[in-house]
């Protein structure tokens, strides 16, 4: 499994307050670290990427990342 770091920064943001719903502007703000013109769906393919190579080492992601739809994310 080859978690890239936006993807470990968004992971561990997440982790690190379970049950809060980040938006995804958070996210992109905790995993760029700066302002940057990066479309806020972009985050969206991260945590898409992150479910899927989570998925693949055998970590039932629909059981902990958690879409909140309308708004973002969140660890449950």
């Amino acid at each position: 499994m080859n978690i890239k770091s936006k993807e470990f920064l968004i992971i561990k943001a997440l982790i690190s307050r379970p049950n809060k719903t980040y938006t995804r502007e958070e996210l992109l703000s905790i995993a760029w670290e700066y302002e940057t013109e990066t479309d806020i769906r972009t985050v969206d393919s991260h945590i898409r990427n992150l479910r899927e190579k989570l998925k693949k080492a055998g970590f039932p992601t629909h059981e902990f990342i958690k879409t909140t739809w309308g708004i973002g994310y969140k660890w449950k």
